[in-house]
């Protein structure tokens, strides 16, 4: 997100509430309005759960402080939205079967993962009425072009549980629209909505374009992932 930007639509909506930068920052537990002038001004970053708090307090959404044109409403119990940028329209929304295909096709030619129409069809049934697991996908035209998985775990260490990012791919065609940042924003609003105070992901070592994106975006390097194959 742009930090400027944000601050200068921050400040606007705190104006528009008839809210002083002392008063604002006493509602968000600030010790002074220095913080709030330094966010309002573009110099600090902030996280995506200050950012929530922030739409909370001012009674808003992440959508208006962010600047996205959208229309909210509720599929299968997650929070989508959508926008339009750069002349196209573009929707956020839970997987359908309808989307198998498409969302095969990202698997295997954006996100490298080997799987068949058919292996990945099993796969997602299996998902089907857990509600710890999301897909959302970004769709244009009717067909999806981008999608972002979750999976909400417990874990020693994390007594609340935590969200990890399974995958999140935009096609090539439709990269450097928004489309992944707001992918990830709604996969962090499913984190948000569970009750986790984590999310995590993993990404290759190759992929340095993504690396750059996701540390844009807030996230921080702090481990190796390993995996091993079994043999049956």
């Amino acid at each position: 997100m742009d930090k400027r930007e944000l601050g200068q639509r921050l400040r606007a909506i705190r104006k528009r509430r008839g809210y002083s930068q002392q008063t604002l920052a006493e509602m968000m537990g600030y010790k002074d309005r220095s913080t709030l002038a330094k966010v309002e001004n573009g110099i600090n970053d902030i996280t995506i759960e200050t950012l929530y708090r922030y739409a909370d307090v001012l009674e808003t959404d992440v959508e208006e402080l962010l600047g996205i044109k959208k229309s909210r409403k509720i599929i299968q119990n997650c929070k989508v939205f959508s926008f339009e940028t750069e002349k196209i329209k573009v929707a956020i929304r839970e997987i359908e079967k309808k989307d198998y295909p498409a969302v095969a096709f990202i698997w295997r030619e954006v996100l490298d993962v080997p799987t068949t129409d058919d292996d990945l069809k099993k796969t997602y049934e299996k998902m089907r009425g857990d509600d710890r697991y999301h897909t959302l996908i970004a769709e244009v035209d009717g067909e999806a072009v981008g999608l972002v998985t979750t999976v909400f775990s417990y874990a020693v260490g994390h007594p609340n549980g935590y969200v990890k990012i399974n995958g999140l791919g935009v096609r090539q065609e439709y990269r450097r629209k928004g489309i992944g940042k707001a992918l990830l924003e709604a996969a962090e609003r499913v984190a948000i909505d569970s009750g986790a105070p984590y999310i995590a992901l993993a990404s290759g070592f190759a992929r340095e374009e993504a690396h750059a994106f996701y540390e844009d975006s807030g996230y921080q390097k702090t481990s190796y992932w390993f995996r091993k194959r079994l043999n049956k």
